[in-house]
Formats: structure tokens, sequence, C-alpha cells
């Protein structure tokens, strides 16, 4: 599944990349949700940048720790434009942490040696 947009926020909590995402609801309010991106190594990224992705795909890895089990899924993210002029400022900041039930599934104290990775 590839993925493009034209502009997305990209946040910073706990030293990991989300990328926000919203939808409007029935009602016509929108909510909000932070999903998980990587980038290629050494990318470095400040809060609140707004990117345009060129070229991504959604990914997932199996992890075991402490007798658990789950699936980490995210976007893996390997060419973006930053949005010139356009730092835009978001009125929510990410609500979620690591520990959240939202990001259960992802593997806590989990670790990927980036040495390893093909990318």
């Amino acid at each position: 599944m590839n993925i493009e947009t034209k502009n997305s926020m990209v946040f910073i909590f706990d030293g990991k990349y989300y990328v926000g995402i919203s939808k409007k609801k029935k009602d016509g309010s929108y909510e909000s949700a932070y999903f998980p991106i990587e980038f290629n190594k050494d990318v470095e990224i400040e809060n609140k940048t707004l990117i345009s992705i060129k070229n991504a795909w959604l990914s997932f890895y199996k992890w075991e720790y402490d007798g658990k089990k789950g699936t980490k899924f995210f976007i893996k993210c390997t060419e973006y434009e930053l949005v010139q002029g356009k730092q835009e400022q978001s009125s929510e900041e990410p609500k979620n942490s690591l520990n959240d039930d939202v990001f259960k599934d992802f593997g806590e104290n989990i670790e990927i040696d980036n040495d390893s990775l093909p990318f």
C-alpha cells in the first residue's frame, strides 16, 4: 500500500515521529489521531514540521517481549519534501503516549537496531 499526501504535520513524542491524521465526523467536527512514521537513517525533522510525503508505505513488524506478542504498524517514509512558507501551528498536541491504550499493541520497550535495517 503506497501513501502520498499533500501536507502532513509531523510530531515528535517520546523521541519518536508521528504523523497527525484527522477525519470529519457526521456532526461536522473533526477527530484526530497520530500514527507512527519512520524515516530513513539520519533524518531529523523538527516537531510540528509540515511535509509532503512523496514515497511511503504502510509496514509492520512482529515483536515478542516478556511473554507477550504483538505487531507494530507504522508508515515507512523514504521521500518527502518540506512544505515551505506554511509552518502551520496545530492547536492540538499529541495526547497519546506509548503507554496509552491506543498504542498498546505497538510494543513498549522494543528496540530495533537501525544498523540491521536495509534502508
